[in-house]
């Protein structure tokens, strides 16, 4: 099996997203236009603001 960004050859276990096999997180966030080295919301403590709208007291 081969990585849908990169083709490299999957030698452990597959990170399936959406139909597609990744070798890494990192290949993921790439194939989605993502900054592979920048932080998600849910990988930070971060709320967003505009969110919270008129539930924030």
């Amino acid at each position: 099996m081969y990585c849908a960004n990169c083709n490299e050859k999957i030698m452990n276990d597959p990170l399936k997203i959406a139909g597609d096999y990744f070798c890494s997180v990192d290949c993921a966030k790439q194939a989605q236009g993502l900054d592979p080295d920048e932080l998600l919301v849910y990988e930070t403590d971060e709320i967003d603001q505009d969110f919270l709208g008129d539930y924030e007291e």
